[in-house]
């Protein structure tokens, strides 16, 4: 349990991560609205595009961590266990899965690996598509997003980021009906 007073330090830690990975969303939507009025991805926004997803699965890592921890210490269970009952996230929670969030945290030790055993065929350091059709010749995606699917692809990796925005916004929903009360956490 944390003491009442305390769970506003969690609460603000936690908007924190939400607060920012909101801009980025509502930055991305605005640059979607331009790709779709465009009919095409509009190549002077692939960048800011890709940092926005990159900023929004940065800070759900970073959420992910008060929810599921990554040391193996009662502390850190206990907190988590408290934070995921009274935000309901749930063990399914698409931030209980550290793929993305080690791939994203680790690239530097991945791209070590990914570039050791040499590469050939096309290399796109980023690409932002609306549909992305399987090449005949090799293609190294970096960073990239497929508009069509919602797949982010880092490193030849693909994942699915659509549900990991959803979990994001349902929780800074919640931070925010608990911050604007003054309440500690109750059910």
């Amino acid at each position: 349990m944390i003491h009442g007073p305390y769970q506003a330090f969690y609460i603000e830690s936690m908007r924190f991560h939400t607060s920012s990975a909101l801009k980025s969303l509502k930055l991305l939507q605005a640059i979607m609205t331009i790709f779709q009025e465009e009919g095409e991805v509009v190549a002077e926004y692939e960048g800011r595009f890709l940092e926005s997803i990159h900023n929004i699965i940065h800070q759900a890592g970073c959420l992910s961590r008060y929810f599921f921890p990554s040391r193996d210490s009662k502390l850190h269970k206990e907190r988590a266990s408290y934070l995921r009952s009274y935000l309901e996230v749930t063990e399914e929670s698409p931030l209980a899965d550290r793929r993305l969030r080690d791939a994203m945290e680790h690239f530097d030790e991945r791209l070590d690996r990914y570039l050791e055993s040499g590469i050939v065929g096309h290399v796109l350091p980023k690409v932002v598509v609306a549909v992305y059709d399987d090449p005949e010749v090799p293609v190294h995606i970096f960073r990239g997003f497929v508009l069509d699917v919602g797949k982010f692809c880092l490193l030849n990796e693909w994942f699915e980021i659509e549900s990991i925005i959803r979990e994001l916004v349902r929780i800074a929903s919640r931070l925010e009906a608990f911050a604007n009360s003054g309440q500690v956490f109750k059910k």
